[in-house]
């Protein structure tokens, strides 16, 4: 039987490595809109039915009055304890249906997290991870493969002791909740690793597969990731041109340039994208 398939979106982390930014890093604003925008409400794919958001109590509110294209709820995670401890948080709500896991603060091109539920649909497995080839050392959970089969994760490895060049990311699906939710109860560690330990318990009774990710990734967690987050989005920009724009004489507008609405370009400037000019800007000669 085919089950529900739930988005748990997990936001409730502190972000207290964003220092001395003050802005929640998931609220950040990028391009006309918040991170969490641009790197989850985009990103969805459209067999998602529900999604329940793991929120921290200042951010709550926020998430609270989104508007998604279908129902969604938020729930708060009392202290940001990791991963683990986010999906009890919200297990109530995430019984007896099948899960896409997505990670706020990982931002990957738009089409990552449909291929995942593909990839998914079109196999008789219990878990897909996308598997981000990543060329340098990254302090996440490495995969430990054999083909495209998950056999376990090692969290953090150290570099050099890498079991793979293959890192999972946001976006990981599970066809049955439950037997996650039990698993992430059963497991206890000394180490930040619970939800890693809980997955690589599953991989001995379950199969789970990678879906290679070869596209751009970052990750926002401290202030300098915002210049990663940039590049990847410039990357993806198309040119646009929202309504009221004002273009005068001689004006030179090279590569993608994005312009949102009543934007005023006054003659003999050049422009050379990537580039992207928000709401009500004024450039002048």
């Amino acid at each position: 039987m085919k089950r529900e398939l739930v988005a748990v979106v997990l936001a409730g982390g502190e972000g207290k490595r964003f220092w001395p930014l003050t802005t929640d890093k998931n609220l950040f604003p990028f391009f006309g809109k918040t991170f969490f925008e641009q790197a989850v409400v985009l990103a969805l794919p459209k067999e998602i039915s529900r999604i329940v958001v793991v929120a921290n109590e200042l951010n709550a509110p926020v998430f609270e009055a989104f508007k998604f294209s279908v129902p969604h709820e938020v729930v708060i995670q009392k202290s940001a304890q990791g991963m683990a401890d986010a999906m009890l948080s919200a297990s109530p709500r995430l019984q007896g249906v099948s899960l896409l896991v997505v990670i706020a603060d990982d931002l990957t091109e738009s089409s990552t997290l449909e291929s995942v539920v593909d990839k998914a649909q079109s196999s008789d497995v219990f878990g897909v991870l996308p598997g981000w080839k990543s060329k340098t050392y990254f302090p996440g959970g490495y995969l430990v493969l054999d083909g495209d089969k998950v056999k376990s994760i090692m969290e953090k490895p150290g570099k050099g002791n890498e079991p793979s060049s293959y890192v999972y990311i946001s976006g990981q699906y599970f066809r049955e909740s439950d037997l996650l939710l039990r698993a992430l109860k059963e497991i206890s560690s000394d180490r930040d690793d619970v939800y890693e330990l809980a997955l690589t318990t599953l991989m001995k009774k379950e199969t789970f597969v990678m879906a290679t990710y070869q596209g751009r990734f970052a990750s926002l967690k401290y202030p300098w990731h915002i210049l990663d987050v940039m590049n990847l989005m410039f990357a993806q920009l198309k040119s646009y041109r929202g309504t009221n724009v004002v273009v005068r004489d001689n004006v030179v507008i090279e590569g993608p340039v994005w312009l949102e609405d009543n934007v005023k370009i006054f003659e003999n400037t050049k422009i050379v994208g990537p580039c992207y000019i928000g709401k009500n800007t004024v450039i002048g000669n």
